[in-house]
């Protein structure tokens, strides 16, 4: 019987994004010394595939979340500036079937850099890289074998590019695109060790962020 957890995999939506946050129209003092930044996704989707290792079958699947970064930029030249920060995800899915229920939620911790390219007063392009940890977690409930989890964590790294536009000197608004990889996981479920493999998830947001 095919698991439906293997699509949940793909915390790698962890992603995953860092929408890095963005500068004031007009740069001010604080803001060659670096001023920190605050984002939050107005919308999140990601989708993603995983292989398991028992069946060597490919499976995709969709998740809506939501993340939280903050950071602070570095570096400034006439060109752009560099930024550095953190972000925590979170992905979510519940599928009902004649089978049974599943729930899955996926759990991202990165550490995100960019570069930020300026376009001008009222937008930037970025580019950068993110890594950390993404922990996937899934509960099922079978109509036959009854209630199980599955829960293991790994190693996530990935690239992502965006543009920002600036509403204010204080508030923008970002869209940005992520490719995360995560490395296999493993776990038992109802007495079978389940591995999940080639684990890749590509993150599209809509996020606003703050500065201070």
């Amino acid at each position: 019987m095919k698991l439906m957890f293997i699509s949940a995999v793909a915390l790698a939506a962890a992603s995953a994004i860092a929408a890095p946050a963005e500068e004031s129209l007009s740069p001010s003092p604080a803001a060659k010394l670096g001023y920190i930044e605050v984002s939050a996704d107005v919308v999140r989707f990601s989708a993603t595939a995983a292989v398991s290792g028992t069946t060597d079958e490919k499976d995709t699947s969709t998740y809506l979340g939501v993340s939280l970064g903050a950071g602070s930029y570095f570096g400034e030249s006439d060109t752009g500036r560099h930024q550095l920060g953190l972000e925590l995800g979170l992905l979510g899915d519940s599928e009902n079937n004649d089978g049974g229920k599943q729930t899955d939620r996926i759990l991202t911790g990165l550490v995100v850099y960019n570069y930020n390219f300026n376009l001008g007063k009222a937008a930037d392009a970025y580019l950068g890289a993110s890594a950390g940890l993404a922990h996937y977690n899934a509960e099922l409930d079978d109509n036959f074998l009854g209630k199980a989890t599955y829960s293991d964590a790994a190693f996530a790294a990935g690239l992502q590019a965006g543009l920002k536009i600036r509403m204010s000197d204080t508030v923008s608004v970002n869209a940005g695109y992520r490719l995360l990889k995560i490395g296999d996981m493993k776990d038992d479920i109802w007495g079978v060790d389940v591995k999940l493999k080639d684990l890749v998830a590509h993150d599209f947001r809509v996020s606003v962020t703050f500065s201070f």
